[in-house]
């Protein structure tokens, strides 16, 4: 299990960073892959043939408690197959690295960052303007059209993917973000409170560059390290679309 670091101040987070930086080097290959995969499925249905790097991505869990742990979940699965470093900012953490495990994040490439307001804007920014920085998640703050759009400039300068998580209302508002999702977590043959081996997710786009609307039902199957449909074996079944 890797080491976690939790910072309440800017310098801190810089020194962290850097720390980090050092100990694992530059960028991987994994970026000349093209973009990060989510199932087949979906991936046809996105002009990157996936979630693409250098761009910002908004989740926002639809409602409930168990739909935030949803949300937390698809973000950790994103982070952990876009390799490298990844930093998880939030007011306070509330990540629990032995479950993101599950999900394919390496605890051990994890930064937890403690910051809020401003701060946390700044130091998403930071992050995502690194080269060595794989994914930033940003929880807890609603960043405006501009700061937005700062935080897409910094992607797209870093070549990471960006992933901010925010409330179900900020999807009606105007966002640079490349893509929006609406995570929902449903019933399955696990429950999310108390088996992550089986959690199932209504995962909607609701918004994307180049894309249209659609909804998907799917099952993380945590032996396989795979996305499934919800009640079936095959191919997951795209079951709304827009447009």
């Amino acid at each position: 299990m890797g080491c976690r670091a939790m910072f309440t101040d800017r310098a801190a987070v810089f020194a962290a960073l850097r720390a980090r930086l050092e100990r694992h080097g530059g960028a991987s290959t994994d970026r000349d892959r093209g973009a990060v995969p989510v199932v087949e499925v979906v991936d046809d249905e996105l002009p990157d043939g996936g979630l693409a790097r250098g761009a910002v991505h908004e989740v926002a869990p639809a409602r409930g408690e168990a739909d935030t742990g949803a949300a937390f979940a698809f973000s950790a699965l994103l982070a952990g197959r876009a390799g490298d470093t990844t930093i998880w900012i939030e007011p306070t953490p509330s990540l629990w690295p032995a479950g993101a495990v599950a999900f394919g994040l390496d605890p051990a490439a994890l930064v937890l960052v403690a910051a809020r307001g401003t701060d946390s804007l700044w130091a998403a920014e930071e992050a995502l303007r690194c080269p060595a920085v794989g994914t930033c998640v940003l929880v807890g703050i609603v960043p405006d059209l501009t700061a937005s759009r700062r935080l897409q400039l910094a992607a797209e300068a870093g070549g990471g993917l960006g992933i901010m998580v925010v409330p179900e209302p900020h999807l009606a508002t105007a966002s640079a973000a490349r893509t929006r999702w609406r995570i929902s977590s449903i019933p399955g043959t696990g429950t999310w409170d108390h088996d992550l081996a089986d959690p199932c997710w209504r995962l909607e786009l609701v918004a994307g560059r180049g894309c249209r609307p659609g909804q998907w039902e799917l099952r993380w199957d945590a032996m396989a390290r795979r996305l499934l449909p919800h009640g079936a074996l095959e191919n997951p079944i795209r079951i709304a679309a827009g447009g």
